[in-house]
């Protein structure tokens, strides 16, 4: 193992605080996670942990749990329930869920689209 990732190691697993303080940054860190808000997950998770002060660090590792792999799982679940509460959101198969981001262009009427069909279901699933 190289110098680096010993440290790296040796810094995430020597996190700082009480246990009550790390276990309140893991589920800060977790919840942030499963938000669909891709791109500002690590602010939002280390602001969240400060105000309620417990640890920064745990929090912003534990966005990580949404990357790609996990990503679309985790969305997909959400949508699926928050379905229910959105009247005309359209019930989507997987490949329905994956194709329908693709669809969506960079304009007025893609983002339309995209929050009739996505945002706002994923928003109540989550």
């Amino acid at each position: 193992m190289s110098l680096a990732a010993r440290r790296a190691a040796r810094w995430l697993w020597s996190l700082p605080g009480t246990s009550h303080e790390v276990s309140m940054g893991v589920a800060v860190g977790m919840f942030i996670a499963v938000t669909p808000t891709p791109g500002v997950q690590m602010l939002l998770a280390a602001t969240l942990a400060g105000a309620m002060r417990c640890s920064v660090r745990a929090a912003v590792v534990m966005t990580f749990f949404s990357n790609p792999v996990t990503g679309v799982p985790l969305n997909l679940i959400a949508y699926l329930l928050g379905r229910p509460f959105c009247p005309g959101a359209p019930s989507l198969s997987y490949s329905e869920f994956v194709a329908t981001f693709g669809q969506a262009s960079v304009s007025w009427s893609g983002a339309t689209l995209l929050g009739e069909r996505l945002i706002l279901p994923l928003l109540i699933g989550s």
